[in-house]
């Protein structure tokens, strides 16, 4: 006999958001911060999770990517959030210099529709001795699956 289904889900289910950026050169996860701290980032795997407790309203992350070459310098960010009216809400920020990603929870709304077609992200510095400038495009792929009974939004970036 089939066992009963639950009538709702527990109070302790959380969502997760899982960043992956392993095809993008020359990029690394510097950071995960949060409106109260920072995650952890496996710098191994070059990876990292961000809980989003049930009735999260707002941005709940911001994952910063910086070049790992010395000489040459280009970030982007990725701002993650939860609204109950739209879900998950993504929004690329490739225009920053040194700010804090507080700066960054209170400039954009995650309620605002992102377009997640295609960002240019600036490059300057040096190589071998030679001024440096590129602009390379950044793609993001937002993908849901199951795991262990929970949610997990896997965000794919990737670079050309």
């Amino acid at each position: 006999m089939p066992a009963p289904r639950p009538k709702s889900l527990p109070q302790d289910q959380r969502f997760f958001i899982s960043i992956s950026g392993y095809s993008i050169e020359g990029y690394g996860l510097s950071s995960i911060d949060t409106p109260t701290g920072s995650v952890p980032v496996d710098s191994h795997s070059r990876t990292g999770k961000l809980p989003i407790p049930k009735g999260s309203n707002g941005w709940v992350g911001a994952v910063l990517f910086k070049n790992e070459y010395p000489e040459v310098t280009g970030r982007f960010c990725v701002l993650l959030g939860f609204t109950p009216d739209l879900g998950v809400s993504i929004r690329i920020v490739t225009s920053i210099q040194n700010q804090d990603s507080k700066d960054l929870f209170g400039r954009y709304d995650p309620r605002e529709p992102s377009v997640l077609e295609g960002f240019l992200v600036q490059e300057t510095g040096s190589r071998s001795g030679n001024p440096y400038r590129a602009r390379r495009r950044l793609y993001i792929n937002l993908l849901l699956r199951w795991e262990a009974g929970m949610k997990v939004y896997e965000v794919e970036t990737a670079m050309e």
